[in-house]
């Protein structure tokens, strides 16, 4: 009989485990930090990022522009939030119906949106994105 309860006992804690993981984040730790863009490179053209200083957060929550409102001029020509697996990435943007963003133009941003981008490398040091022809090279910020 005290088997059977020690058995019962162990079940029910091990079943009452909170699960903190979100299905639709990736559960990779590396990708959890500030990351800086350092080249890019599309349709084999290459282009040298470091001076544009485009830095990326990743937060474990995956909403990518903290306490601000995705009707902010800020989240216009940035994603809002991110989704995806081990594998991939896709950001999620504002509404472009937002009357906000509605004369803001957003073709120089280097994250699209409605993209599924593929991890091809991640480290603790080193991130690269890739989509179509395009790859995002990012290093680990300090």
């Amino acid at each position: 009989m005290k088997q059977i309860l020690l058995f019962l006992l162990i079940t029910a804690l091990v079943g009452c485990q909170k699960k903190d993981v979100d299905p639709t984040l990736p559960t990779n730790d590396a990708l959890y930090k500030t990351w800086l863009l350092t080249q890019i490179l599309r349709d084999n053209q290459f282009m040298d990022y470091t001076q544009n200083k485009f830095v990326v957060t990743f937060p474990r929550d995956g909403n990518l522009l903290g306490s601000q409102p995705p009707t902010s001029v800020a989240s216009c020509c940035s994603p809002i939030a991110f989704e995806g697996t081990n594998t991939t990435i896709r950001f999620i943007w504002a509404s472009r119906s937002a009357p906000v963003c509605a004369l803001v133009l957003c073709a120089l941003s280097p994250l699209a949106g409605d993209v599924t981008w593929r991890i091809a490398t991640l480290t603790n040091s080193s991130l690269v994105l890739t989509a179509g022809k395009t790859m995002l090279v990012f290093e680990a910020k300090p």
